[in-house]
């Protein structure tokens, strides 16, 4: 059980610092890297406009196989 709680909370820290460090993709992406003791972590970030709203989902994936909850991002287009 406390495996699974530092992966989700890692997981979505991970998350959160792509969506934040990515701001304004146009297209879906992932990004890999590595944690501190050489783990392999992806973060899936899709893209999705409707109208005035982009909005972001990223999930992020520890060794191709452990998932972590989804975070989400909207950004909204203000018209002058």
């Amino acid at each position: 059980m406390t495996q699974k709680a530092w992966v989700d909370d890692y997981g979505h820290n991970i998350s959160k610092l792509n969506l934040f460090l990515n701001e304004g993709l146009e297209k879906d992406s992932v990004i890999e890297q590595k944690d501190s003791i050489g783990v392999e972590w992806e973060t899936v970030i899709t893209a999705q406009n409707t109208g005035d709203e982009t909005c972001y989902k990223a999930t992020s994936i520890r060794n191709k196989a452990d998932t972590t909850r989804a975070l989400y991002k909207c950004e909204y287009r203000r018209h002058k």
